[in-house]
């Protein structure tokens, strides 16, 4: 302990001597510059060794713990000034949501980028293990599909139950009386699954991957469950030619029968009274649908929708464009810059809507800044840092103070509290 001490208080010497250095490297800068201001250091960038999943991951959940901290042990402490009125804490949540939510998408999709750059073409029907423990998803398997060209598939099976709000669940989507009962209940796992296309652009270095539901005609194992239930009455027949599995079982003394087709990736079953692989059963009412709920490119939640990836490890830097529909998207942009600092920039772009943009601050993990701004038209991107200023980045400017026409806010979080600006609130 004392060796350590001893390190430690060098450190703090040496560290000393180097701030009186810098100090008296300012003051002659100010000198010769006729004390007219302190120029703005810049972002520095570091190489990174970090491979693009490892590398998002530890940027997502350093902002993830540092939200959390905020929300945990500042925003629900009493003994930390927060300064904050209702509608400032409203418009910090609200900004944090959505910068998590985006976030989180990008965690679900980023292990198929990496699963497509390791690919071994010697295995035929890979598969890839993740473990998501920020959305509590332990065994997060992908597995190849048998493609061919220049685009590469993968797909996750889905249970149909809505574990996870970023996964989307299957629902009835028509009229099913009098033909959906208890079978349903294991009907509704069967064949759903959310596929990911995967492309390679060169021109721009970019990885395109379209996140999409579709239905799949289940393998033998994918309805193994059921065949353990034989025992108790029920039974199943393939009718593989067809993409078809017919279950015969019994609800009191009356035996019934469902089909379940998978053709043209769709789920559709019709329900009958009697043994339909005995050849002895009539249709009851009308065939039903199921669908994917919150799977249309509008949704809010699920991951459904396209995303271009960049990485650069000669930089740190990381970005990610995500579409929800035509003309509706965001951009997240991400470095990992010298001095233990995190900095991220959203720009959300709706139809018919001025963009709304989002910067993000993080330093040693502990200090923050998060600024929500709109902009009138064209987006500015931080892929070149000489755009951006080290000193402005996600704080009220003078030229923001200019224009009160277009809203901005900005939080800063440190030891002392929260410290909020804002114009045109």
């Amino acid at each position: 302990m004392k060796e350590k001490l001893n390190v430690f208080n060098k450190f703090r010497k040496a560290r000393k001597f180097a701030l009186i250095c810098l100090i008296a490297l300012l003051c002659s800068v100010l000198t010769l510059s006729g004390c007219s201001g302190l120029r703005t250091l810049s972002f520095q960038t570091i190489v990174t060794d970090l491979e693009v999943l490892d590398f998002y991951n530890y940027i997502h959940r350093q902002k993830s713990n540092f939200i959390d901290f905020v929300q945990e042990d500042c925003l629900d402490n009493e003994n930390f000034e927060t300064n904050l009125t209702s509608d400032q804490q409203e418009v910090y949540s609200s900004s944090t949501a959505l910068i998590q939510n985006l976030s989180n998408k990008i965690y679900m999709v980023a292990p198929v980028l990496d699963f497509y750059l390791n690919d071994n073409p010697a295995i035929n029907n890979e598969t890839g293990y993740y473990c998501l423990t920020d959305l509590n998803i332990e065994d997060y398997r992908l597995l190849e599909k048998v493609t061919s060209g220049s685009t590469k598939s993968y797909y996750k099976k889905l249970s149909g139950d809505h574990i996870n709000e970023y996964l989307p669940e299957t629902i009835i989507s028509n009229d099913t009386t009098n033909c959906e009962d208890l079978i349903d209940n294991t009907i509704s796992t069967w064949g759903n699954a959310l596929t990911f296309d995967v492309t390679y652009n060169s021109t721009n270095s970019t990885y395109s991957i379209l996140a999409r539901t579709e239905f799949y005609y289940p393998s033998i194992s994918d309805v193994q469950e059921l065949d353990e239930l034989d025992e108790g009455g029920v039974k199943i027949k393939r009718y593989d030619s067809q993409n078809k599995i017919a279950i015969v079982y019994t609800i009191g003394v009356t035996v019934y029968s469902k089909v379940i087709d998978f053709s043209n990736a769709q789920k559709t079953v019709k329900k009958y009274s009697g043994d339909y692989i005995a050849s002895s059963a009539q249709q009851i009412g009308q065939q039903y649908e199921y669908v994917f709920a919150g799977s249309l490119p509008n949704s809010s939640g699920t991951v459904v929708g396209s995303y271009e990836f960049k990485f650069s490890q000669e930089t740190g830097y990381f970005t990610a464009k995500y579409t929800q529909s035509a003309g509706n998207y965001y951009v997240f942009e991400s470095y990992l810059l010298n001095g233990d600092i995190i900095i991220i920039r959203i720009n959300k772009v709706s139809v018919g809507e001025r963009i709304n943009a989002y910067d993000f601050l993080i330093e040693s993990g502990v200090k923050g800044k998060i600024k929500k701004y709109e902009v009138q038209s064209n987006m500015v991107r931080i892929e070149d840092l000489t755009k951006i200023t080290a000193g402005e980045f996600a704080l009220i400017t003078s030229a923001d103070e200019a224009v009160t026409s277009y809203k901005k806010i900005s939080f800063v979080i440190d030891e002392n509290g929260f410290i909020c600006q804002s114009v045109g609130y």
